[in-house]
Parts: C-alpha cells; sequence; structure tokens
C-alpha cells in the first residue's frame, strides 16, 4: 500500500497485539516483515472503520489510547441505517437491479417488492445495518417475498405496533433553559426480606435514565446528536447508555 491507502474495517476488533504493530507503524512509518531483519519504510493514508464505541472499549482496556488519538485525526460519524431511513428505498433499489443482474434474474423480479413490504423494511432497526439490507434483498431476488424471506420483518413490525404509545406510561417531565424537571413514578420493588439499598439506587437510577433518553430520543425523531444536546451529555455517553439500558427505536 505505499503511497497509497490502507483501509482497515472493524478497527475494534483488533487485538492488543496488531494494535500495538500498527501504532508503530503510524509513527515513523516503518515496519518489519515476518522472518526479515530489515525495516521498511512505508508512506500509507490510512482509514479505519468500525462499528464499536472506541472510547468505550478504552475504558474497558481493550483498546489503545495513543492508537486511538493516531487514528482519529480526522473522524466520520455515519449514521446506523434506522436513523436515515430515507435512505431504504434507494438502497432497496439499487440492491435489487444489482441482484437482479448479477443472478440473471429477470427484470421483473423488482416487482416483487410491493408498497407493503417497502414500509416494513422503512419501520425495521436493521442492526445488522446496509450488509444485512443487502442480504434481505439479495434472498428476496432468489426466493420472492415468500414467509420465510419476510418473516423477520413482520415480527418486528409486530412488535412496533405492540409497543405504540398506550403500552407504556409517558414521562412527565419538561426542558427549560437546560434544566430537566422530572416526575417519575417508581413502582415498588421485590425484594423478598433483603432490602439491599445500594441495588435498590442502581434499578431506580436504570429505570428514571431509560425513561428520560426514550422520551427525548422520541421527541426529537431519535436523532442522538440533537439529544446529546438536550440530556447534556457527549455523544459517546449517549451511545453507552442506549447500549446498557438496552434502548433500540421501537
Amino acid at each position: 500500500a505505499n503511497n497509497g491507502t490502507l483501509f482497515l474495517d472493524e478497527i475494534g476488533d483488533m487485538s492488543s497485539f496488531l494494535q500495538s504493530k500498527l501504532l508503530r507503524v503510524l509513527q515513523d512509518g516503518t515496519f518489519s516483515p515476518l522472518g526479515s531483519e530489515k525495516d521498511i519504510k512505508s508512506n500509507v493514508w490510512v482509514i479505519a472503520a468500525t462499528n464499536k464505541d472506541l472510547e468505550a472499549e478504552i475504558q474497558e482496556k481493550n483498546f489503545r489510547l495513543d492508537l486511538f488519538y493516531r487514528l482519529n485525526a480526522i473522524n466520520i460519524h455515519i449514521q446506523p441505517l434506522r436513523e436515515r431511513t430515507e435512505d431504504i428505498p434507494l438502497l432497496v433499489k439499487h440492491y435489487f437491479k444489482m441482484y437482479c443482474n448479477e443472478l440473471n434474474r429477470d427484470k421483473s423480479c423488482s416487482n416483487e417488492i410491493s408498497a407493503d413490504v417497502l414500509e416494513m423494511m422503512i419501520h425495521y432497526s436493521w442492526p445488522g445495518n446496509v450488509r444485512e439490507l443487502q442480504n434481505a434483498i439479495k434472498r428476496i431476488v432468489v426466493l420472492g417475498c415468500s414467509e420465510e424471506t419476510l418473516g423477520f420483518l413482520k415480527a418486528k413490525n409486530e412488535d412496533r405496533v405492540a409497543s405504540k404509545p398506550g403500552a407504556e406510561k409517558a414521562v412527565d417531565y419538561q426542558i427549560t433553559d437546560g434544566t430537566i424537571w422530572e416526575k417519575l413514578q417508581i413502582e415498588e420493588f421485590e425484594c423478598g426480606h433483603r432490602l439491599p439499598l445500594k441495588e435498590i439506587s442502581k434499578v431506580a437510577l436504570d429505570k428514571a435514565e431509560r425513561r428520560v433518553i426514550m422520551h427525548v430520543l422520541r421527541k426529537t425523531g431519535w436523532n442522538r446528536k440533537k439529544a446529546t444536546k438536550i440530556l447534556n451529555v457527549s455523544y459517546p455517553a449517549l451511545l453507552y447508555k442506549m447500549k446498557d439500558l438496552n434502548i433500540y427505536p421501537n
């Protein structure tokens, strides 16, 4: 890759052993090939990608802080597919055409995706992002819009309907000049004979935080950047809280 560009995908999964070697290359531009006693100079642009929260990985000692700062010269955040649903119809059209051509299917196969199916795709959370969408389209091109290929979409949309307003009590609070006023009704805890105060405090805090974060995300249309400003937290901190409290779009 000398004088070119090196793309490292899923950098967050790199072992600590390789992280130290990559750091050396980024620092002085040299590396030693396996079995060689001579260092080689290399001049490359490095682009790295990950779906992990690297700042959280650093806190857990899974990723080197010095390597993070070496790689983080220019940061481009790409929102997950569930936060840019306007892209879904365009991607569906693109991948349908691509797989119809690639698999030598009749051009009319694009008619197999109805408006109802596209609507289900828009409301699906796509935990696997674009790669999951690609695979779903490929299955539809091969197998058609069968129960087998659409089962995961139907199950998710049934869950979404079940979780419409009324299934959960709304949080009654207002935001004024950056101050949050909350009214949270915390249910009684089933603790048996022992009442460990620290555990109760943790459960109560998690309940309160989850309700407030859910409310803010819904009000902002699941725009996490807007939510961070309202909640006065950093973007990585919000992502960590969402993961820790199992917060996902309905």
